[in-house]
Parts: C-alpha cells; structure tokens; sequence
C-alpha cells in the first residue's frame, strides 16, 4: 500500500534562514506612531481651544507631517537592506504614505477653505 504523506501544519514546518529584522523599519513604525501622536495632540489642543488656536498648534500639524514624510523615507532604506525581512519595512513605509497623504489632503482642504 502507498503510504499517505502527512500534512503538516505551518507551525510544523522550520526554516532556517540569515534574514534579521530590520531596524530601519521599526525606526519608520516608531516615526509614524509619533506623527500620529502628535497630529491627536495638536487636535485634541485646537478642540479643546474651540478652533481658536495659534501658530504653535498649526507647527504641530507640519512636524507630524514631517515625521510621516521621514517614516516613509526610513522604511524605503530598509527595504533597501540585504537578508532582511520586509514585513516591517513595508508597514512603515505603507503606514507612513498614508499618513501623509492625509495630513497633505488635510492642509489642501484647509488652505482651499
């Protein structure tokens, strides 16, 4: 009789490999969690001054963005890295596009407004 191979689970299955983690990438995880930190701070600051804020809050807004501008150029050199894992690399990078291209919609709309 043949005999029937045995399906093994993933967690089963090893694999060794030199790949490391990444630091570039969770650099960039960490600059996009500060970009979001900050741009909550600045507005839970301008909410609670009923929208009348000044010039420091508004600072605010473009140093989060500059932070999500800088997560996705750290994530994009650490993707560049040899015998890496990209997992965390592309969060950061992907994480920081979107940030960004919020905080810039947000500015247009402001600024068109």
């Amino acid at each position: 009789m043949a005999q029937r191979k045995r399906r093994r689970h993933k967690k089963e299955r090893l694999k060794f490999t030199t790949k490391k983690e990444s630091l570039w990438g969770y650099g960039a995880v960490a600059l996009d969690i500060a970009a979001i930190v900050v741009f909550f701070s600045a507005l839970g600051m301008s909410v609670s001054a009923s929208g009348d804020a000044n010039t420091y809050l508004g600072s605010r807004g473009v140093g989060a963005l500059l932070l999500a501008i800088a997560g996705v150029v750290i994530g994009m050199q650490g993707m560049r890295q040899k015998d890496v894992f990209l997992f965390i690399p592309k969060v950061g990078t992907i994480a920081g596009m979107i940030i960004t291209l919020f905080l810039l919609a947000l500015y247009i709309v402001g600024m068109v407004l």
